[in-house]
């Protein structure tokens, strides 16, 4: 598993971003910057919450609840070393997740997608809610397959 900070360049293009291991109580930097101005998420594919403050606070919250009974790992994402988002997983779970709207370039997400991949070597889940479809398809689109949908959530499978 991956776990320092590490700068990918690749070939085919893809920007190089910086991921590190980050301690839980440094996540709200992280989940704050990766969740400013994206109203579509909240409007359109996170019902749940009424505002950006609250779902950084509710993400927050199931990311602890989480901690309470799996062993945790929480990750910055980096573009010039500036934070940009963040990642969290838990066995062979991405659990949590996000990318700044202004960063969110194919280039910056499927390097991020890629780390992913790296950090898991092998299959993993992520679980996610039926109405963000956005993340359905990006996951789906680079080779991510579903395997469960109960109406509620969606559960997609990557197996290496």
């Amino acid at each position: 598993m991956q776990t320092a900070q590490q700068k990918h360049t690749e070939p085919s293009g893809l920007i190089p971003i910086g991921i590190s291991e980050i301690e839980r109580c440094d996540l709200l930097k992280y989940v704050s910057v990766a969740l400013e101005e994206d109203l579509e998420l909240i409007c359109k594919y996170h019902f749940q919450d009424d505002c950006t403050a609250d779902m950084i606070l509710s993400n927050l919250k199931n990311i602890e609840e989480l901690a309470k009974t799996k062993e945790v790992k929480c990750f910055g994402v980096y573009l010039d070393d500036i934070p940009i988002g963040f990642t969290v997983v838990s066995e062979k779970l991405l659990y949590s997740f996000g990318i700044n709207i202004h960063c969110r370039q194919s280039e910056v997400v499927l390097a991020w997608f890629k780390w992913v991949k790296g950090y898991f070597n092998g299959s993993f889940l992520v679980v996610l809610y039926r109405e963000n479809t956005r993340a359905i398809n990006f996951f789906t689109r680079n080779g991510m397959e579903e395997i469960s949908d109960d109406g509620k959530v969606v559960y997609l499978i990557f197996n290496a």
